[in-house]
């Protein structure tokens, strides 16, 4: 019986020590400091995995119940982190980080869109991480992800779904690999590229290059997703160009101005193209261009109209519904511009205060001298004007920089000037 008791103990033993080891070098390969850290990520892969797998034929596995306890799960592991961390926090950022997780809330509960919450979660909690660890995360989150989402498809689990689009001249048949869009996969490819070009600095190798090629080429013969193909392989380009590109040497402040102003630039022009657009030569010509986004767009506002705080909007694409059918009732309404489709569907204010954070964090990025972030927010940008990713940040992980940098610079100001810290966020290390 000793013997027994014994040989258990020692198991218990070996296993908690394995289980610390795995613990200290996922720690150490995802750069994590804290235990406080630990939590966040472990919040954001969940929440990035559960959002990911909605948007697949794994839905019908997914739904209510399971969508909402692991989402409970993620915001309670978010809460904990907090908690626990042992950093300095200054009122006034407090404050300010309250104000948006509750402006968040509103406007979950206005449009009924629930992953806008969550983006106001990790923004205010990613002010104390690393934006390079926090890339990582969604890396692998996402690769999993589209791993099992592919694999179940392949293997006759789920239904590989196929869109037969365009005419005689232009007929396009496009799978969906167990995805409920055809689109997803490739730019969750895109994505995923634009993340490889943040962590290597700019640089790929020729192996790492051929790879993504060819994954993003084989995707495209499958789906058809022309728009994430051609800025996939732009990415890999941009990873030839020369090193001194990539230097951290601050810009001069008109070329910082410029940078600044390229977001609200191409965001005017996406509202005005909005609301302007007529069905006149000119017009139909850049209809044609951008495959009658124009014309739906403008029927989309003209159907619900401009609100300050937000609308729940009765989006109808091209994509599957819960039940795995193709959404055919009435007129497409879906906006695939992020910054119509943001303005229409959370509002004038959230649309304002969104551009402005995102022209100012380009400018701290010119003027520290932050070249690979500077091409990085160029690609995201020139994504944002054809499709709705912007701030969906399963897609577009560099959202959260808002918070590692805006943030975090802004309470390294509020510290400096003595304006105090929460006892709970900031007790020192």
């Amino acid at each position: 019986m000793r013997k027994a008791v014994h040989r258990f103990k020692k198991t218990m033993e070996s296993i908690a020590h394995k289980t610390r080891m795995l613990y200290r070098k996922s720690c150490a390969f995802f750069e994590i400091p804290s235990f406080s850290s630990s939590l966040y990520f472990c919040s954001l892969f969940l929440a990035i995995a559960i959002i990911v797998l909605r948007r697949s034929m794994l839905i019908a596995y997914l739904g209510g119940p399971v969508f909402t306890a692991v989402s409970i799960v993620s915001m309670v592991l978010l809460l904990l982190s907090e908690l626990t961390y042992k950093g300095r926090t200054a009122r006034k950022t407090y404050l300010i980080c309250c104000l948006i997780v509750v402006f968040g809330a509103a406007e979950a509960l206005i449009t009924d869109t629930i992953s806008i919450f969550f983006l106001a979660a990790f923004i205010v909690s990613a002010r104390k991480e690393s934006l390079r660890m926090i890339a990582k995360c969604c890396l692998l989150a996402v690769s999993l992800c589209c791993v099992m989402i592919v694999g179940s498809a392949l293997c006759g689990i789920t239904t590989d779904y196929i869109w037969v689009q365009g005419n005689a001249g232009d007929l396009r048949i496009r799978h969906g690999l167990g995805f409920s869009y055809t689109t997803y996969l490739g730019h969750f490819i895109f994505f995923g590229t634009l993340i490889l070009f943040y962590l290597k600095q700019g640089h790929f190798s020729g192996l790492l290059s051929i790879s993504i090629i060819g994954l993003a080429a084989l995707v495209f013969f499958l789906t058809d997703t022309r728009n994430a193909l051609i800025l996939t392989l732009l990415v890999v380009a941009c990873s030839f160009l020369p090193h001194w590109l990539f230097r951290a040497n601050p810009l001069s402040q008109k070329a910082s101005r410029a940078w600044a102003a390229l977001i609200p630039v191409v965001a005017i022009v996406s509202i005005a193209m909005m609301i302007f657009y007529t069905p006149a030569p000119f017009w139909d010509f850049l209809n044609d261009i951008f495959s009658h986004r124009l014309s739906i767009s403008h029927r989309t506002f003209e159907t619900f109209g401009m609100s300050w705080f937000g609308q729940d909007i009765d989006w109808r694409g091209n994509g599957l519904t819960s039940d795995w059918v193709e959404k055919t009732e009435g007129p497409i309404t879906y906006i695939d511009n992020s910054f119509a489709n943001i303005f229409m569907h959370f509002g004038v204010i959230f649309f304002v205060c969104l551009v402005i954070a995102l022209a100012v964090l380009l400018y701290r990025f010119a003027q520290a001298g932050n070249r690979v972030m500077l091409f990085v927010f160029a690609f995201i940008t020139l994504n944002a004007f054809f499709d709705s990713f912007l701030i969906e940040f399963y897609y577009n992980i560099f959202i959260l920089s808002l918070g590692t940098d805006l943030l975090k610079a802004l309470n390294d100001h509020y510290l400096e000037k003595g304006f105090g810290h929460t006892k709970n966020l900031s007790s020192s290390r």
